[in-house]
């Protein structure tokens, strides 16, 4: 059976990216970290990959006047 492919979008002020990709590769999975940016300029990643992850973290940051 062939490895199933995780998108993990990574940015500015997103947490644990590298935790998460590390938790999809013992799960037998091939976490690939992408950019929002990247995505936004190629959305068509999202149609080679089998599933699609959104990470914690906060918006522009955690410190006063973020986001």
């Amino acid at each position: 059976m062939q490895q199933p492919k995780v998108l993990i979008i990574t940015g500015y002020g997103v947490n644990c990216e590298a935790e998460s990709a590390e938790a999809w590769r013992r799960a037998g999975a091939d976490p690939v970290l992408v950019h929002v940016n990247d995505l936004l300029s190629n959305p068509e990643q999202i149609d080679m990959v089998d599933g699609l992850m959104f990470v914690g973290g906060f918006s522009y940051g955690d410190h006063m006047t973020s986001g």
